[in-house]
């Protein structure tokens, strides 16, 4: 029975040794230490034209024991905007350890616009129809693409029983955080009409301190016969001052009476960006 206990505290203590070289070992073969990740710029200038592989441009991923892993190296975030173009990327990558690093820069988009609306036909409804002029003013942004999805109205206080011009403010933002917002005129009639002058957009953008001849935007224009008119006869009331941004409106028309059988137009001025 001595001996039995003797074999068993020696059996014991070797084990206890081997599970504690077996660790030692483990743990000095674990690789515990992050890559790094190293860029030649802090600040890169893009174009929203550019392939996204144009984001990664100058950046490295090194690794004490799987070498170069730039390859690797993936875009785990954007910020909003902290600027009228800037924005900051965060980059992430993985050795083959699962440790990580993370780097950050400002990337610089050198022709970005904030997002515009479009609109291809007036928004005319008669009295008692269902408005779906949500159907029909879109958005578009020059990184995300189509954002129509996105819109959403701001102010209006529209009937569609009462003949009316209604006024309206319509907001969208990006991914980046940019909203937009444009003013636009809703016409409720009592009967349904065409209009006497149809425009080639009903929401059209202009850049600050440019010029803007309104004439041009004229498809065609016709008198209350249905007889085609030269566009410098159409009536254009409103002011626009490409020098101040904001939402000007332009109203069209080919009569002294066509308050409301006219066409609207929603011009943006934009702000202009050093």
């Amino acid at each position: 029975m001595h001996y039995l206990k003797l074999t068993t505290i020696i059996l014991f203590v070797l084990s206890c040794a081997a599970y504690g070289i077996s660790e030692f070992v483990y743990k000095k073969d674990v690789d515990t230490t992050p890559p790094v990740i190293t860029a030649e710029m802090d600040l890169l200038e893009v174009s929203v034209k550019d392939d996204q592989r144009k984001l990664y441009e100058g950046l490295t991923a090194m690794d004490d024991k799987d070498g170069d892993i730039t390859d690797r190296i993936m875009i785990s975030g954007e910020s909003y905007f902290m600027s009228a173009n800037e924005c900051s990327i965060r980059y992430l990558v993985f050795d083959a350890a699962h440790n990580s690093a993370v780097y950050k820069r400002t990337i610089r988009y050198t022709d970005y616009t904030p997002p515009r609306f479009s609109l291809d036909q007036p928004l005319i409804y008669t009295v008692g129809s269902n408005m779906k002029f949500m159907d029909e003013i879109k958005a578009a942004d020059c990184i995300d693409g189509d954002i129509t999805g996105k819109i959403r109205m701001l102010s209006s206080s529209i009937s569609n029983y009462m003949e009316g011009v209604y006024p309206a403010k319509f907001e969208v933002m990006n991914t980046h955080g940019q909203k937009a917002t444009v003013d636009v005129n809703i016409l409720v009639t009592a009967e349904s009409y065409e209009p006497t002058v149809q425009l080639k957009e009903y929401i059209t953008y202009v850049k600050q301190g440019a010029d803007f001849d309104p004439y041009a935007l004229i498809e065609h224009a016709t008198n209350q016969d249905g007889k085609k008119l030269d566009h410098h006869v159409v009536r254009v009331n409103g002011i626009v001052k490409t020098d101040t941004p904001g939402t000007y409106t332009l109203f069209y028309s080919t009569s002294s009476d066509d308050s409301l059988k006219g066409t609207y137009l929603s011009v943006v001025v934009e702000e202009a960006h050093t």
